[in-house]
């Protein structure tokens, strides 16, 4: 059985729709795109997680992240390792600006690229994007409220 890794991640979604992604260069042919987030250290709780991804992988200090939207669980290589990770997903509205994340957390994490992507054109995208799916739940949940009583499993 492979070990379990609980994650946070945010989708940023900037004032003309765009929602950014990394471009991870995973182990293997792991490579996918995916929003900023990683897993939660000992101690942290998944907003702390969520907040701290987001400075290191893009420099943003000032996101408010309310409840998270989805939850996910899917199999990945990581550092070598087979393992299950499962992802809280928060989605927010922000400014458009440019990352600026921490270099040491991108070399660790494998982060070669990063684009802001219109939802429409990530139906075109070949690569592997996280969470699977993202093209088409994107333009729901960003008609709905953001603040759902209990996030939505991506699983069932």
């Amino acid at each position: 059985m492979a070990p379990i890794r609980q994650a946070a991640r945010v989708v940023l979604v900037d004032d003309e729709g765009r929602v950014l992604l990394l471009w991870h260069l995973g182990d293997l042919d792991d490579h996918h795109w995916a929003p900023p987030g990683g897993g939660i250290e000992p101690g942290e709780t998944v907003l702390e997680a969520a907040a701290r991804e987001l400075w290191e992988e893009v420099g943003f200090t000032d996101v408010v992240l309310s409840r998270p939207v989805w939850t996910w669980q899917h199999d990945f290589r990581y550092h070598g390792e087979q393992i299950t990770q499962h992802e809280t997903i928060f989605i927010c509205r922000v400014p458009h600006r440019e990352p600026r994340g921490q270099a040491e957390n991108l070399v660790l994490d494998s982060i070669a690229e990063w684009r802001w992507w219109h939802p429409e054109d990530l139906h075109a995208v070949t690569e592997d994007v996280w969470p699977h799916g993202l093209a088409t739940l994107l333009p729901a949940v960003l008609q709905e409220s953001l603040d759902p009583a209990e996030p939505r499993s991506l699983n069932a």
